[in-house]
């Protein structure tokens, strides 16, 4: 599910191919400004196990970011999605276990809430199967 541009970009530190994923990150990263850096989130570790748990289920984190309409198909290209019903998206996406962390989501683009999420599971003990 990687684009053409994602499957033939590379990391100038390591020449190696790099993922969709750690590519959206990184310009995710690369358009926020700094003086609206977002607070470190108050996850719990039920609601990192159970991201894990929904990457795994969904095949990865590209799929599960394309099944919680965070990225979006446009022919071969996945693109970052973005919803200006910032309240909509939360009530459809940001549900049981997650429904703490709605104060928390207030962006247009869901990507940047995820990535997020996907960056603290990443640093916690979970294993990132």
């Amino acid at each position: 599910m990687h684009s053409t541009c994602a499957k033939n970009a590379y990391n100038k530190r390591n020449p190696t191919k790099i993922t969709l994923t750690k590519l959206l990150m990184l310009i995710t990263k690369r358009f926020m400004k700094k003086d609206t850096e977002p607070k470190p989130y108050p996850y719990t570790l039920d609601q990192l196990q159970n991201f894990q748990n929904e990457i795994k289920e969904a095949g990865g984190v590209d799929e599960l970011m394309l099944k919680k309409k965070a990225l979006k198909q446009n022919g071969e290209s996945t693109m970052i999605a973005t919803y200006k019903d910032v309240e909509g998206y939360k009530e459809k996406y940001i549900t049981g276990i997650y429904e703490p962390l709605r104060p928390y989501y207030n962006t247009d683009v869901p990507y940047v809430f995820w990535s997020f999420m996907y960056d603290a599971l990443r640093k916690s003990d979970i294993k990132i199967t």
